[in-house]
């Protein structure tokens, strides 16, 4: 009745064919749900349910890992085929129903080259969900991710010293966490937003990796209550953060720009925040800012994250405190 639930690890070099059920619960007393990884080199062939529940734990997790991970509406395309993990895969593409991530019955990483998500994901349990694109990879999210109370993470790799560039990101749908749930990026390289990101209490946090951040104008960064921040981490000279879209919160604004080379930060969409602060090393461009409940603090030509003189501030339109 106590322990953690153990790990199932099923894989080939060619081709695996998944069906069933795989079971790595937590016990019924105690610890917490186990690890769960399915892989195929060449082909993965996935219709299983999956079960890390923890009744009083945590929920352990479900890793797929083929080249290429295309979530799509599958009970719409083939609903003879359709089942709560059902894909269907061909010279390592895996086609994944956009059910899946509804069984609520573990957390779920989703390890690829490239992933696309093309068809809405609306979670109605309180899971995590990871996308993890692996070096020089993308994900491409082109229809709606909505959590329900769960994290959301956006994962690449960085390794300083081979040089391996990292995945990016393209938000081209609305991306939303409710409840105290987060939206955050890690070692991703590039990210572009086209659309709405938004949380209710959770944080909202991107960091592009030697690489910039673009909001276009018709994308957003909202949150209720949770803090938003956006950091630029690198020493490339294009690690800019360009937002061109509305940034809302009832909760603090933290931007951090790249603490070398001529990296500048652009927020021309508009700022409410309960408080804001903006530091960079070479210079920063705002528009309409408004402080709800707290201070605006600039900073520019940060060295070793102290500012010293010489760094430019443009303000294009109205400062409120």
């Amino acid at each position: 009745d106590h322990g953690d639930g153990g790990r199932v690890i099923v894989g080939a070099d060619d081709t695996t064919f998944s069906r069933g059920s795989i079971s790595a619960r937590g016990g019924g007393n105690g610890g917490d749900g186990g690890f769960v990884e399915v892989s195929g080199k060449e082909v993965l062939d996935f219709h299983s349910f999956v079960d890390t529940r923890a009744p009083m734990g945590k929920t352990g997790m479900l890793l797929l890992d083929p080249s290429t991970i295309n979530i799509e509406d599958v009970a719409a395309s083939s609903p003879s085929n359709a089942t709560p993990y059902n894909t269907g895969s061909f010279g390592g593409t895996v086609v994944l129903d956009a059910d899946l991530v509804d069984a609520g019955t573990t957390d779920i990483t989703l390890l690829a080259h490239t992933l696309n998500v093309n068809a809405d994901v609306k979670l109605t349990h309180p899971i995590n969900m990871t996308l993890h694109a692996d070096y020089g990879g993308s994900i491409n999210v082109n229809k709606s991710i909505t959590m329900d109370g769960g994290n959301l993470k956006f994962l690449s790799n960085y390794n300083t010293s081979s040089g391996d560039t990292p995945g990016s990101l393209h938000i081209n749908a609305p991306v939303t966490a409710t409840g105290a749930g987060s939206i955050t990026t890690s070692e991703v390289g590039y990210i572009n937003v086209n659309s709405a990101i938004s949380s209710s209490s959770g944080r909202i946090y991107l960091e592009p990796v030697n690489a910039s951040l673009d909001v276009t104008s018709a994308g957003s960064i909202t949150s209720a209550t949770g803090e938003i921040a956006l950091q630029s981490w690198g020493i490339s000279t294009s690690s800019n953060l360009n937002v061109h879209g509305k940034i809302t919160t009832g909760g603090a604004l933290t931007v951090t720009g790249g603490a070398s080379g001529s990296n500048a930060v652009t927020i021309d969409g508009g700022i409410t925040a309960k408080s804001v602060s903006i530091s960079t090393v070479k210079s920063i461009t705002l528009a309409d800012v408004n402080a709800t409940g707290g201070d605006v603090t600039l900073a520019t030509n940060l060295s070793s994250g102290v500012p010293t003189a010489g760094g430019l501030i443009q303000l294009l339109g109205a400062v409120q405190t």
